[in-house]
């Protein structure tokens, strides 16, 4: 409602949170009721500013709309999505402010290293006790394998969170504040003077013998173990041409050119494409890689 002031004249004033303030005077209360109709209607329909105000799940659902996240790979999206739904949870409510100076981040990492992993997996029928094989277990489906306690790939043998997945949660918080710089809310990223937990180092690497295995199930045509076969060719390929699983799994043929021995790799990690000489045995596992594919 306007305000009259002690002059007979009305002034309009309006602060709704993300917006520019307006503050106008009229000299009838007309005037002014009609201004401050249209100006909130117009208010309401535009998107508001970005400010240090907003909550972190406001930034996070602005930045999963803008550029910079669209501009990412599909999986580096989808892991994004994934991992941020723990700080979420913690970080969600507070203000970008209030997370400036790394203190609640710095806390969140601490608590992530206790957080436990529930995850269920199924076992080798093999590991089933007898009743379970023939009828399951109540909560699946007939006929289907128990689930059992089991941990991921970002679980620790004790249950907690594994350092990869705290890395990867504090890289997804990071890149909203990275967009939080891009459009000038900070002059920094809060999340860079934080310390981020070291992957674990592998605990041993393949043994020689077990590398000639690999190759010599690779390089096996016999029919009965064509599947174990082509897996055996997928982990030597990777071995012979430098490459990431991914940039194998999106392998192209007409990106193989067996006479000039060289292979393209379109969707790299650095989003270049590289061009790989085709060297030891490489040819010949790709080779019969290519002719399973045009039998199937």
């Amino acid at each position: 409602m306007p305000s009259k002031l002690p002059n007979g004249t009305y002034r309009v004033q309006i602060r709704i949170k993300g917006h520019p303030a307006v503050d106008q005077v009229f000299d009838s209360k007309r005037d002014a009721t009609d201004f401050e109709r249209v100006e909130r209607e117009r208010i309401k329909s535009k998107a508001p500013l970005y400010t240090l105000e907003m909550t972190f799940r406001q930034a996070w659902q602005a930045y999963r709309q803008s550029m910079l996240f669209r501009a990412k790979k599909p999986y580096t999206q989808r892991t994004e999505e994934s991992r941020i739904q723990r700080a979420l949870k913690v970080l969600g409510d507070y203000s970008l402010a209030q997370l400036l100076d790394g203190q609640v981040i710095a806390r969140f990492r601490d608590r992530l290293g206790t957080q436990r992993v529930n995850v269920f997996v199924r076992p080798s029928t093999a590991e089933l006790p007898a009743k379970a094989k023939s009828a399951g277990r109540p909560g699946t489906r007939k006929g289907s394998q128990a689930l059992v306690p089991g941990r991921r790939r970002d679980g620790n043998a004790d249950g907690t969170l594994s350092n990869d997945a705290q890395r990867l949660t504090i890289a997804a918080v990071s890149s909203v504040f990275l967009w939080a710089v891009e459009n000038n809310l900070m002059v920094r990223n809060p999340v860079r003077g934080i310390k981020k937990p070291k992957s674990r180092q592998r605990a041993r690497r393949m043994e020689r013998y077990e590398e000639t295995q690999i190759f010599l199930k690779a390089k096996s045509t016999r029919s009965a173990d064509e599947r174990l076969n082509e897996d055996a060719r997928y982990v030597a390929l990777q071995r012979e041409l430098g490459c990431r699983p991914g940039e194998l799994n999106r392998l192209l043929r007409a990106d193989i050119d067996l006479e000039s021995r060289a292979v393209r790799f379109r969707e790299t990690k650095n989003g270049q494409t590289r061009m790989v000489h085709i060297v030891g045995e490489a040819a010949d596992l790709l080779a019969s890689q290519l002719v399973q594919a045009e039998v199937q």
